[in-house]
Parts: structure tokens; sequence; C-alpha cells
């Protein structure tokens, strides 16, 4: 029925298929749930109400501002899944909890968190106030 939520669970190459396939009818009523980044296709005065809902079932959301913002959490995400994978693997594919409860394993993260950090800041550093003497690109 109409107002009633339809969650679709989809990777964010199939977004806008599954956005353009849905009834106009209906396309407010999508919530989008993936591990990727979706930037256009929720109506901005919905996002508070689908943050809310999420938020109510105990998942962790965010509305953002500006793409910016966006762009700040995406890289914070893909930074955290990288330097997890890294260390999960680097030690005979552990989880994440064991990570945790490892001491070793922590300081293994943390490493890894400070080489790639300063990578991550600079790729959201707009490219006209990047100092070329102090890094090439």
């Amino acid at each position: 029925p109409v107002r009633t939520p339809i969650f679709v669970c989809t990777g964010a190459e199939a977004v806008s298929s599954v956005y353009s396939r849905t009834p106009l009818h209906r396309r407010k009523d999508l919530v989008l749930m993936q591990n990727g980044v979706v930037r256009t296709m929720l109506p901005a005065d919905a996002c508070p109400t689908i943050a809310g809902m999420l938020r109510a079932s105990g998942i962790a959301s965010q509305v953002v501002s500006s793409p910016q913002s966006l762009d700040a959490l995406a890289a914070e995400k893909l930074l955290w899944a990288t330097c997890m994978w890294l260390v999960c693997h680097a030690n005979n594919a552990i989880n994440v909890c064991q990570i945790h409860d490892s001491p070793p394993c922590q300081q293994q993260l943390r490493e890894v968190v400070s080489e790639l950090l300063p990578i991550a800041r600079l790729a959201l550093t707009p490219l006209d106030t990047v100092n070329s003497n102090t890094h090439p690109l």
C-alpha cells in the first residue's frame, strides 16, 4: 500500500535502475539500504524521516547537508573498510571483533590508519588549495 516503506537492498550501481523502475506514486516510499553512497536519489524532505526510522530500529544514520560532507563520510567509510580488511587479512582472516580484542591487532590498525589517513585527507582537499611543493600530484 502507498505510504508503506519499500525496503530495497542493492549495490550503488543499481540504485538508479531501481528508482526509475519504481512507479512514480511509490518513489516516496523507497528506502534504499546499501553499502555505498546514494547521492541524489532521495528527496531532501524524506531524509530526516528515513533517518528517524533507521535510528528507531537501532541503525545509525546521518543526514548530511552538503556534497562535501557526504564525500568526507564516504572517504571515512572507505578508509575504515580498507584498514579493517588489511588488518583482518594480515592476521589469517580474523574478524573485526577479533581485531578489537587483540592489542597487537589494535596496534596494526593504528599504524595502517596513520599511514592512510593523510592520503584520505589529501584526496578531500580541493586541488587549488594543495601546495604542489608539499604534495606533488
